[in-house]
Formats: structure tokens, sequence, C-alpha cells
């Protein structure tokens, strides 16, 4: 079974011009997809700011206790689960919570170095 030279070099160009036009699906340039917006927070010393209500603010005052989980300490409110979530992506950065009626601020989690 084996070939010649010209037999393997004829192979060899047929396969490629069946293969040449197929990049990918779509057309060219064209985008993947629609992107997904980020939400814009406000930014304070380079941590993100969530603002939450004073209840959650007044329960955050006090230090969480050690393995305690952040839904018992920020609560299972949108804003609650919006910070536990940015917790967990971003390990090493710091979080910053922002009373809604007076506008103080406190660390909830200083960052990591």
């Amino acid at each position: 079974m084996l070939k010649t030279f010209k037999e393997h070099v004829e192979k060899v160009e047929t396969d490629e011009m069946t293969t040449v036009g197929h990049v990918g699906g779509g057309m060219v340039g064209e985008p993947p997809g629609p992107r997904k917006k980020k939400k814009k927070r406000e930014i304070f010393a380079g941590d993100n700011v969530f603002e939450v209500s004073s209840e959650v603010f007044a329960k955050c005052k006090g230090e969480k206790p050690k393995y305690a989980r952040y839904i018992n300490h920020v609560g299972s409110d949108e804003s609650g689960q919006d910070i536990r979530e940015y917790g967990v992506k971003n390990p090493k950065k710091g979080i910053v919570i922002k009373d809604s009626k007076y506008g103080t601020m406190m660390y909830l989690r200083r960052r990591k170095k």
C-alpha cells in the first residue's frame, strides 16, 4: 500500500483545498456575542463601596466572629448577596460599606497584600 510521491502530494493538496475556508462560525470580524455590562460602583481608596441600609450597617459595626457566615453578618437581601459574591470572587480585595441614610463608610474587610 505504498503511495508514490505524486499520489501523496495530490492527496495533500486536495485536503488543503477543502479545509482552507473553514475558520469558525459566523462572519469574519463579527463579535462573538453581546457583552455583559459591568455595574459601575463607587470606589473609595481603591476598593469597591457597597451601599447598605442603616440596620445592616449597624450589624456590621461589630467584628464578625471567626468561621461565621457572611449571610448572618450582612443579611440575605440583594445588597448582602452582592457583597458575598464579590467577596468570593475577589478574596484579596477589600470591601467598604456605606450607610444609605447618613453616608458614613467603614471597611467590612480590609485588603490583603
